[in-house]
């Protein structure tokens, strides 16, 4: 299918499912590609084609990219007037991040050697175009936002979560969240696993109505669901009722924030259930 674009006639469009490939036949030594994202974002900022213009792809057995491109989606103008506050901010990321890389090669955010299978001939090279962590939304409200503390809370944080003040955090608008097919939830692009993010909960549109947690690390968040799954407290140390897990894969982690208790009905008519007031 194509998409949309500016000045369509001098290039073409592809748009690409999950798992999906292009095929390129060309005499040239390299070729050129823009990148965004098809989906339209259901909560979160807007993102729009990747930062810097076109990527050059080298041709040729013996002309591969040398190490993982970093590249961005950058956070639309247009989408970034309801977050004024973060607009300020030029410390944290201009938008969510992907790699362009070799098949073959490491992935940026493992700091183990990982090599991914591809399937592909000798005669055959692939690239691969990757987000290394993202998050699985099981609440059905949450965002996610990078911060970037001063020097001094950088060092706390390592060691207390709990003590890092929001007066000296400075945030990027919240991600993106889009509806997954694959996961029946919403899903966010993340930044690396050693970034400090945080969760957002919208009480209301714009920066008045964002309800933020204490920060943490991709890195730190528990390999274990269940009892062993890390809580998320607010900025003012009182729980939030949410919980974090991760899976690793191939590329870097998958994320859970999933709530602290799921009434299941599991038979065949339908229950009223009572939840008493905290007030």
């Amino acid at each position: 299918e194509s998409l949309e674009h500016d000045d369509d006639s001098k290039y073409t469009t592809h748009e690409l499912a999950p798992k999906d490939s292009v095929e390129v036949f060309t005499p040239g030594p390299s070729i050129a590609i823009s990148l965004t994202c098809a989906d339209v974002p259901i909560g979160g900022t807007a993102i729009g084609w990747n930062e810097g213009g076109w990527l050059d792809i080298p041709l040729g057995k013996n002309k591969k990219i040398l190490e993982p491109l970093k590249c961005t989606f950058p956070f639309e103008t247009k989408s970034l007037d309801s977050y004024p506050s973060s607009c300020k901010t030029t410390s944290v990321g201009s938008g969510s991040e992907f790699f362009v890389l070799e098949a073959d090669d490491v992935t940026p955010d493992l700091k183990q050697t990982v090599t991914r299978t591809s399937g592909s001939s000798d005669s055959c090279r692939t690239v691969v175009i990757m987000v290394c962590n993202y998050v699985v939304d099981h609440i059905g409200s949450i965002l996610f936002e990078e911060v970037a503390p001063s020097d001094n809370t950088a060092r706390r944080s390592s060691s207390t979560r709990s003590s890092i003040n929001s007066s000296f955090l400075d945030s990027s608008p919240p991600f993106s969240a889009f509806s997954s097919r694959l996961h029946r939830r919403r899903v966010s692009l993340l930044p690396r696993s050693s970034n400090l993010i945080r969760l957002v909960q919208l009480t209301m549109d714009g920066d008045e109505g964002m309800k933020r947690s204490v920060p943490f690390r991709i890195e730190d968040v528990s390999m274990t669901e269940g009892i062993d799954a890390m809580p998320i407290l607010w900025m003012d140390t009182t729980p939030t009722g949410f919980f974090l897990y991760r899976h690793l894969t191939t590329e870097g982690s998958e994320l859970h924030v999933v709530p602290e208790y799921v009434v299941f009905n599991g038979s065949n008519d339908v229950i009223v259930v009572k939840q008493l007031s905290k007030n």
